[in-house]
């Protein structure tokens, strides 16, 4: 019994493989759509138009990450404000 279960993860591994990677993949597609997002928000904004320049937005790219927390947030007792 064991060794038939063994065998059976052994073929299952590369199907487990393939579905992390396109998890992964869609994961990265939905985050770049939400910084598209967000920036066309800011960019839709008065005080922005005027205060890039052309360089400056051709410098955009929704592929940033430095907001993301994939560890989630974690908030300690001793640090709240109230």
């Amino acid at each position: 019994m064991r060794a038939s279960f063994a065998n059976h993860y052994r073929r299952m591994i590369p199907q487990l493989l393939e579905l992390s990677v396109l998890s992964l993949h869609l994961l990265q597609i939905c985050l770049v759509y939400v910084n598209t997002l967000m920036i066309q928000s800011v960019l839709a904004q008065e005080h922005w138009k005027k205060r890039l320049t052309a360089r400056d937005l051709q410098a955009i790219t929704p592929l940033i990450f430095a907001h993301v927390n994939p560890y989630g947030l974690f908030r300690l007792g001793g640090l709240s404000s109230n």
